[in-house]
């Protein structure tokens, strides 16, 4: 009788620590490298992509946004034929990033341009994008206008607002 009741109280404690743990949310740490992410400026980004290939980094552009067009830009080298750069969310960004990047960003609604700081994975891309940014933290974003079209369509004081100051 015994040996029974202490299984089923070992049983019983198992089942509840693996209850436990699978319930329990699973905050993202911030890995170190995203803290210590190197600053380029995107246009030096574009123009030697194969120095920050797979490599980690924070960028401070333009993001514009809407159907079938989400990318980083910087309206003093864009150029709608070449060095385009498709942006995508990682799958743990908002658990690292800042609120208020966060909600700027996804209550924005749809088709806007935004300023923003972002660290993330550079890589290849596909199709009409050269170049791929894969988000992994948001450190700010402001939205400088409520449409998205392409850099040289934007209003001329916004357009101030998306250079990134090439060298």
């Amino acid at each position: 009788m015994k040996s029974v009741r202490c299984r089923n109280t070992k049983l019983s404690i198992l089942t509840l620590l693996l209850l436990i743990g699978f319930s329990e949310k699973q905050y993202a740490q911030v890995p170190s490298d995203l803290n210590n992410a190197t600053t380029v400026n995107l246009c030096l980004l574009r123009q030697s992509p194969k120095d920050f290939e797979n490599k980690i980094v924070r960028v401070t552009a333009a993001f514009r946004f809407a159907f079938e067009v989400s990318e980083l830009f910087c309206a003093d080298c864009w150029d709608a034929s070449s060095g385009r750069i498709l942006v995508d969310f990682g799958k743990d960004w908002e658990d690292v990033s800042a609120a208020q990047s966060i909600e700027t960003l996804k209550s924005s609604g749809f088709g806007k341009t935004m300023r923003v700081v972002l660290i993330g994975k550079f890589g290849a891309g596909e199709g009409r994008y050269q170049y791929r940014f894969t988000v992994l933290k948001a450190e700010s974003a402001e939205i400088l206008y409520k449409y998205s079209p392409a850099p040289p369509k934007l209003p001329r004081k916004v357009r101030k607002k998306t250079n990134c100051d090439c060298p």
